[in-house]
């Protein structure tokens, strides 16, 4: 997950005030989907808009790489980042949720793009 970011607060014991770039990768990575959707008709065709989604990924591994993570400090920013390296599966604990609900959203968008151009007909061929 390559992202810009900005954050503030605690993590771990470290606190932490800082922004820039992220990539975020994710190992051996169960994900489950729960979708709702809806038909509607759009010029006398017939569309699917997805309501809602939850996603849930489930990673065995994790590694982070934070640019900036402590604000002008690059030796604590990387020590900071190899702690929480060291502690991924804890940290992704605690940031999962937030991961989860972020690539639901940008899912979400992208797929009822593609539901509001193509009727549901052409989606689903025989």
């Amino acid at each position: 997950m390559e992202a810009n970011y900005k954050i503030s607060g605690k993590l771990l014991l470290f606190p932490i005030n800082g922004h820039g770039k992220c990539n975020n990768t994710l190992y051996e990575c169960e994900t489950v989907y729960n979708m709702r959707c809806e038909k509607y008709t759009k010029k006398n065709q017939k569309h699917i808009r997805m309501t809602d989604i939850v996603i849930k990924l489930k990673p065995q591994g994790i590694v982070f790489d934070f640019v900036n993570l402590i604000d002008g400090n690059e030796q604590l920013s990387n020590e900071v980042l190899k702690t929480l390296n060291e502690n991924s599966m804890q940290v992704y604990a605690d940031l999962g949720p937030s991961f989860n609900e972020a690539i639901a959203k940008i899912e979400k968008e992208i797929i009822n793009r593609v539901f509001s151009r193509v009727p549901e007909d052409e989606l689903f061929l025989p």
